[in-house]
């Protein structure tokens, strides 16, 4: 079966492949379920799947992304989305940036610290997963977790204060 792919995609299929050649596993990044697809980030690049399978035309280069600071386009660290209101969110070291469709909304980048008001300070940055569940969003680092409510505005309304190890039974 031949694939016909882009000079972008190739390149990225080269990373990946020169990757796989120097023994290194396969990385995941970040993973986030939106509109009925997987969206899982690995490096300069994202693969979306639907049912499980890699849609055509994947994987594509981060930079298919509107308006992403040069931080972001070399990686993220998690993703989120939140139904409400249809956005994404993408975090990268202490910063992230809300989407609108594939374009980056006006003022981002913008500290987590102070958008997402009540965490605590461990998760100001260095996010390693996100989820959104249930009005709030959960956020990961190492062990710990963290919850902020998500509101329809950039900044969380307020926030629940905790910092558990994961190993407690998941109340989420």
């Amino acid at each position: 079966m031949l694939i016909r792919i882009s000079v972008a995609t190739g390149l990225f299929i080269c990373l990946l492949s020169a990757l796989a050649t120097a023994q290194a596993k396969p990385v995941v990044d970040a993973a986030v379920f939106a509109n009925d697809r997987t969206y899982l980030f690995s490096s300069i690049g994202y693969f979306r799947l639907k049912n499980g399978i890699v849609e055509k035309g994947y994987p594509k280069l981060m930079n298919r992304w509107k308006g992403l600071p040069d931080v972001f386009l070399q990686g993220i660290d998690a993703a989120l989305y939140n139904p409400k209101n249809k956005k994404l969110y993408f975090f990268k070291g202490r910063q992230y940036v809300r989407l609108s469709g594939r374009t980056v909304e006006k003022g981002y980048p913008a500290p987590i610290a102070k958008h997402w008001t009540g965490l605590p300070k461990k998760f100001h940055g260095n996010i390693d997963a996100a989820i959104y569940r249930k009005g709030h969003a959960y956020f990961f680092i190492a062990s710990s977790c963290s919850s902020s409510p998500v509101s329809n505005s950039p900044a969380a309304s307020s926030s629940l204060p905790m910092d558990f190890p994961i190993q407690t039974p998941w109340q989420g």
